[in-house]
């Protein structure tokens, strides 16, 4: 994650995506707490227009195994 909060996650399927948003506080600082190739389950939903931006929408527990 940057100084700005955004980060850029990689799919199972190995598609890249840019993470601006979070619907809450605690879904950004989650993912602030974790590193380069840790595993994480979450849903992401396309934040505004412009391509391949996102949003966390929901996170699972389990997913840091």
């Amino acid at each position: 994650m940057n100084d700005h909060g955004a980060a850029t996650l990689r799919g199972d399927n190995g598609s890249t995506y840019h993470v601006t948003s979070y619907e809450n506080s605690s879904f950004r600082d989650y993912l602030a707490n974790h590193h380069a190739g840790d595993r994480v389950r979450m849903d992401i939903v396309r934040a505004g227009v412009r391509a391949n931006v996102w949003q966390v929408s929901a996170l699972y527990p389990g997913a840091d195994e």
